[in-house]
């Protein structure tokens, strides 16, 4: 059956055991999966649609239109795992395998949307005003509150400036090798293959420190600060072992 006939007949069959808001929600998250197959993958017979699908729509593809948030994830999960069931209904059994690990993307996916909103938080984006009120040591008149000098503060970031080594700066694709006291070990492609080993230890909030696990895939930009490591920028966690 065509990808597009499908999933439409799904929806029709899924519209018939939910009622309210949730036929709205439902109808949404198979507009996106549709689109998905439709345009990213070119999947377009309803037998293509495989495990690997799923998944990659889940842990890239919608991180990638937006900022996650956990309840629209677990609707997503909740469609995929359905559309699954209905499939093999069907005897189409090629993306069944995603029903075996539907419990553990039921923990891992709502936890990597934690996760990526707990690193994003932390990282400070040199958010200031075009200048600065500058108290002068020696300056007699200084009343509290007065404007007393103006600096220029044409900076993309100011935490730690003194500290922070911005020209050593890093963007890649790290996995979670350790998790210790002082910060995580991260692993990447790109280092072993300059012969550069892990780095680390690189410090994270400890909001985040409950949602980490080893083997996490974390896409983001870090840089030294003396004997540790500083996040600068996250665009992406996804939960290891999906690969």
């Amino acid at each position: 059956m065509k990808i597009d006939a499908a999933l439409r007949e799904f929806e029709r069959s899924l519209r018939r055991r939910i009622q309210g808001d949730d036929r709205q929600i439902a109808s949404l998250a198979i507009q996106a999966l549709a689109e998905y197959l439709e345009q990213d993958c070119k999947v377009e017979e309803s037998e293509q649609l495989s495990s690997g699908h799923l998944i990659e729509f889940l842990l890239d593809y919608y991180p990638r239109q937006e900022q996650p948030e956990v309840i629209v994830g677990e609707v997503l999960l909740s469609t995929c795992e359905a559309l699954c069931h209905w499939l093999v209904d069907r005897g189409e059994r090629r993306s069944s395998p995603f029903l075996v690990i539907a419990d553990r993307l039921h923990s891992d996916f709502p936890r990597s949307i934690r996760l990526f909103q707990a690193l994003y938080e932390s990282v400070d984006r040199g958010e200031m005003p075009d200048t600065v009120d500058v108290h002068l040591p020696g300056d007699e008149d200084y009343e509290p509150g007065a404007q007393q000098a103006l600096l220029s503060t044409g900076l993309d970031r100011v935490t730690d400036l003194g500290e922070i080594d911005y020209d050593r700066s890093e963007e890649e694709y790290y996995r979670i090798e350790r998790i210790e006291p002082l910060g995580l070990t991260l692993w990447s492609r790109e280092r072993e293959a300059l012969g550069e080993g892990t780095v680390g230890p690189l410090v994270v909030p400890a909001g985040a420190r409950a949602e980490l696990r080893i083997g996490d895939i974390l896409h983001v930009e870090i840089a030294p600060a003396g004997e540790t490591w500083r996040l600068l920028e996250v665009f992406r966690v996804r939960p290891g072992g999906y690969e």
